[in-house]
């Protein structure tokens, strides 16, 4: 019965081996004969194709500054999956920080397929936004889709490797059909992709990254890293870890009477929170920090996890706690996993969040080190973006080496189609904000007057968006629409404000956003959907501990802390929200740098090339003059 059974088993998988290397070399063959699907290449799209192949050819790592519009996403893709049938890659992850990436990366893969790329492509959606019950646990006994899984899942990974473009929707029928989890399925059929699109986090970050390929196997994969300058801030935000006191009281309170050990566990920690925040409250600092954490506190840590395993194990699916606590495992959980990564480039503080309430945090100041590790697992990693000034900096802290190669390529746009202003007389340093605020909104006004259409203001903060709005009525034309970004949009309120930016050429909107913030890049507005973008300051970060103790580092490190700190990526801020009128080769429109700053050295060297025609307007009435010039050309 046994011998019946193995060879049962090993025939039927058998088979299915035979159906992947069939389909591998159909695959192969398909790329030998795959067509870059343009008739030509855009300028500068040739070279960033064949920069990309050499560096998985030759085992390297690539950063790319290409200019929107140049056709980044078909440039890095086409080449790899061309190395893939020469066998320098097993599998490419098309890694992106937003759902338009992702959106974009599908998009060149229809293209691909429609000209006879026969290949697999499939697309991780984030649990939340594909998961069929929400309300349950991802266990057998609370979600049907769970239970019996692995009875149903074959069916499903047979019919899926059929498949060519796995997307969300695609993803979610297949689970439907054969009434599985679909985030689950997703990653198992991972397993037989080609290219995987996915975010960022299932590749960097220590909680939810992908072990089945990086765990223990190691194979020559392809990271494709779209947006990369994105990835600094989320690299610090996956290797860092927070605990508060309020967050152990309340989890205390939803035990109570449930579990004396979890209750005397928490009740240590509190009993060190407690402590600590007395000893913040007498020395009258809102925070203290330190080079190491204190391993008295990883030791309540564990014993805490340690009693909320054998608790869970022991309560039914209905104790109104059981989330509470899962929710409290996995953030003790993660702090005591990044303390393992704990090094010089990191750092602990305790801050006082209010009277009562107290933050102990894993700060990552300089996630390099851990970034190397994690490029190791792959053959060629190619970073691209519109914006990676200085190239230098991202280098640095994204794990990349001195030998890495670095690419510039210009916009492939007419420089005739847009204008640039710089105004000077402008200064918006924090001191001078509210002096300087009445005459900005002139200088914004006197931009929008120019010609009818839809413009894009980004102010340095919320709370200075809010002041200029305050004056806005004072001067504009009450003819002109308005859209402001509020302080926490939802998805619906986001598409609204979007909407708002339609080719209409006989009427004018004025759209208030925030630089760096939801609509600051990743939105794509071609045409006369926005034909103006006023940029306030330099896009400086907002002054706060973690800036501080970031700046602090890299001044020890490389006497550049205000640079790498507050300089760089104020500029990738401005940089991004300048890329955001001219998206095409059709599209027109002005840039106006509303800052005394943009003609100092210190920031005209991190402007683009391209940008050497700028002016520099020192009154309203050289910036009317600019505009009205520029529109009747």
């Amino acid at each position: 019965e046994a011998e019946e059974f193995f060879l049962d088993l090993i025939d039927r998988y058998f088979s299915f081996l035979v159906e992947l290397d069939k389909r591998k070399r159909i695959r192969n063959l398909s790329i030998s004969q795959l067509q870059f699907p343009f008739s030509d290449y855009r300028r500068g799209q040739r070279g960033l194709a064949v920069a990309v192949y050499k560096a998985i050819e030759n085992r390297e790592r690539l950063f790319v500054q290409a200019s929107t519009g140049i056709g980044k996403t078909i440039a890095v893709l086409f080449p790899s999956i061309k190395a893939m049938a020469n066998c320098f890659t097993d599998k490419i992850f098309f890694l992106t920080a937003k759902t338009v990436g992702k959106t974009i990366a599908e998009e060149c893969m229809k293209l691909l397929f429609r000209n006879d790329l026969n290949c697999i492509s499939l697309t991780i959606t984030a649990k939340e936004k594909v998961c069929f019950e929400l309300d349950a646990s991802c266990h057998p006994d609370e979600c049907i889709y769970a239970k019996g899984y692995y009875d149903r899942v074959k069916k499903a990974i047979i019919e899926g490797v059929k498949m060519q473009l796995i997307d969300r929707e695609a993803i979610v029928n297949l689970a439907r059909k054969h009434q599985i989890c679909p985030f689950e399925l997703s990653l198992d059929l991972s397993v037989y992709a080609d290219i995987v699109i996915c975010d960022y986090n299932y590749v960097f970050d220590p909680r939810v990254f992908l072990r089945r390929f990086f765990a223990d196997v190691q194979e020559d994969y392809v990271f494709l890293i779209d947006e990369a300058h994105n990835l600094v801030d989320r690299s610090r935000e996956m290797y860092s870890a927070t605990i508060k006191k309020s967050a152990m009281l309340e989890t205390k309170k939803a035990v109570a009477n449930q579990s004396k050990a979890i209750t005397k566990a928490l009740n240590n920690i509190n009993r060190l929170f407690t402590q600590w925040r007395k000893s913040l409250k007498l020395s009258q600092t809102p925070y203290t920090y330190e080079s190491s954490y204190p391993a008295d506190l990883l030791t309540i840590f564990r014993k805490l996890c340690s009693e909320i395993e054998k608790f869970l194990i022991t309560i039914d699916k209905e104790c109104i706690c059981k989330q509470i606590l899962m929710d409290m495992y996995f953030e003790v959980l993660n702090f005591i996993r990044i303390s393992e990564l704990f090094d010089e480039h990191f750092l602990y503080y305790q801050e006082l969040l209010s009277k009562n309430d107290l933050k102990c945090k894993i700060y990552c100041l300089d996630p390099s080190s851990v970034m190397k590790v994690n490029l190791s697992r792959a053959r060629g990693v190619i970073f691209f973006s519109a914006t990676l000034t200085p190239t230098r900096y991202f280098c640095e802290l994204l794990g990349g080496q001195t030998e890495d190669k670095q690419i510039v390529i210009p916009s492939p746009f007419p420089q005739h189609n847009r204008l640039i202003n710089v105004c000077s007389e402008l200064v918006t340093i924090y001191k001078k904000r509210t002096e300087s605020l009445p005459r900005v909104v002139e200088y914004i006004t006197k931009m929008v007057a120019s010609k009818k259409g839809n413009y894009l203001i980004y102010f340095p903060s919320y709370d200075y968006m809010t002041q200029a709005l305050e004056l806005w009525t004072a001067f504009s034309n009450p003819e002109w629409s308005l859209a402001v970004q509020g302080k926490e949009m939802k998805e619906g309120e986001r598409i609204d404000f979007l909407n708002n930016f339609q080719a209409v050429s006989d009427r004018t909107l004025v759209g208030f956003a925030v630089m760096g913030g939801i609509f600051g890049e990743g939105i794509d507005l071609v045409g006369a959907r926005l034909i103006g973008v006023a940029i306030i300051g330099v896009g400086l970060p907002q002054i706060s501990i973690e800036q501080e103790f970031i700046r602090s580092y890299f001044e020890k490190k490389n006497g550049q802390g205000f640079k790498f700190a507050y300089q760089y990526p104020g500029i990738n801020r401005v940089l991004q929200a300048a890329g955001r009128v001219i998206r095409s080769v059709e599209d027109i429109g002005v840039i106006v740098l509303m800052d005394k700053r943009f003609i100092f050295s210190d920031y005209l060297h991190l402007l683009p090339k391209e940008w050497n025609d700028r002016s520099v307007v020192s009154d309203l009435s050289k910036l009317e003059d600019n505009l009205s010039k520029f529109w009747k050309s």
